[in-house]
């Protein structure tokens, strides 16, 4: 489930504009992340490697979709 939570949070950072139409996408992205870490989060042998993940996700989808 955090995957795919995190998988359409970045979707919907890649898609952001730069005026104030993109403010609730963006409010629904950081609710995304942050089920996405509490479901990680219950999963303790993946833990790093999920927030790790997110991180590198986030991050590329900032960038356009780069790395």
């Amino acid at each position: 489930m955090a995957e795919l939570m995190l998988r359409r949070a970045a979707a919907l950072l890649e898609t952001l504009c730069d005026d104030r139409s993109g403010a609730f996408d963006l409010l629904v992205a950081d609710a995304l992340i942050t089920y996405a870490m509490e479901a990680a989060a219950d999963d303790h042998d993946r833990f790093d490697e999920l927030t790790a993940r997110a991180a590198a996700m986030i991050a590329g989808a900032s960038r356009g979709g780069q790395p």
